[in-house]
């Protein structure tokens, strides 16, 4: 598999969450889009395997503000 520019890979549910189906996966993916439509641009892609999670937007601006957000929140 072939793994875009951008991609923000975070291990953030347990492994019992192994897809974009999941009510939890379901539930981030929605805030995702949310977010991504807030600051006009789209979620690109989203994956959920064995809990980590890869998602990306086709804004970097967005990216950047995620990663710093991930960061504050995982040291």
């Amino acid at each position: 598999m072939t793994i875009p520019s951008g991609v923000i890979e975070v291990d953030l549910f347990s492994g019992e969450v192994d897809s974009e189906d999941h009510p939890e996966a379901a539930h981030f993916k929605k805030m995702l889009e949310e977010e991504a439509c807030d600051h006009g641009c789209k979620l690109m892609s989203f994956e959920v395997r064995n809990g980590t999670v890869s998602f990306s937007f086709d804004d970097d601006v967005l990216t950047a503000k995620i990663l710093d957000m991930l960061h504050e929140k995982h040291p």
